[in-house]
């Protein structure tokens, strides 16, 4: 999946320092242009010697839905190659003590993973006071098809970085057998996670594509269903037979093919 990239990024520091990078999924699902001229808003520095400028696109663009015909086939394919769980693991999910309940900064930039996929997909965004916070920006939210606002009154301005794969089950598809540190890369790997409404994100909880298929937005069914296949396979996780079913019945009369 192509990665969505600021037009312009401009730093000052004492140390060599990552370049703020927007999240893999978001460039998947047709994020992928920073419009109008301008648009730069300022990041509040983390440390007094750093000076970081981060480009926020001023428009969003037109939501994309449809696959391409090898994009569909290669999901099916995944899909027929994932092992069938018989039986939830014995190990705890609520009791574990690898998973990690927050996101970190792996790419060292000075904001956790959060802000790093908000700064890149929210629209007309400007910074609040404190270090990586945000005051305003909107977003389409790909769980209802609808542009949602950043609202500051609220925690989280009202907007989740959703798990595609949420982490319990993740943890019971196979996760049980990883390590923290394979734990930290899952919880924070951007082809895993999306910006949505915070209240979607409630409603579908830890389920898997038998129980929840973004029943608000029925046009993101198809990607959505490939985007769970695609982080399955790449983490070696299973499925449940009702998941595999799920899954199955969407990439077969779900999907709009484009002829690109």
């Amino acid at each position: 999946m192509a990665k969505v990239q600021p037009r312009a990024t401009k730093k000052t520091t004492k140390s060599s320092k990552k370049s703020l990078k927007a999240p893999l999924i978001a460039g998947a699902i047709g994020l992928a242009a920073i419009g109008g001229a301008g648009g730069y808003v300022y990041r509040a520095a983390t440390t007094p010697e750093i000076d970081d400028i981060t480009a926020s696109r001023s428009t969003l663009p037109e939501p994309e839905y449809t696959v391409t015909q090898y994009k569909l086939r290669m999901a099916k394919q995944k899909l027929s190659s994932l092992d069938i769980r018989a039986k939830e693991t014995q190990r705890s999910y609520n009791d574990n003590d690898f998973v990690p309940e927050d996101f970190a900064d792996l790419d060292n930039d000075g904001c956790k993973t959060r802000y790093d996929i908000l700064f890149g997909e929210l629209a007309g965004m400007t910074n609040g006071e404190k270090a990586c916070s945000i005051q305003t920006g909107s977003l389409f939210d790909y769980y209802t098809g609808k542009i949602i606002k950043y609202d500051s009154s609220v925690p989280g301005g009202g907007i989740d970085i959703d798990h595609i794969v949420s982490k319990k089950n993740a943890w019971e598809s196979g996760g049980y057998s990883w390590d923290k540190e394979k734990w930290e890369e899952f919880v924070n790997d951007r082809n895993v996670l999306i910006a949505v409404s915070s209240s979607e994100n409630r409603s579908k909880g830890d389920k898997d594509a038998a129980d929840w298929l973004v029943p608000n937005n029925l046009d993101f069914q198809c990607k959505y269903v490939i985007y769970q296949i695609d982080i399955k396979k790449n983490y070696d996780l299973s499925v449940r037979q009702a998941e595999k079913d799920a899954m199955t019945e969407v990439l077969a009369n779900k999907c709009r093919i484009t002829r690109k």
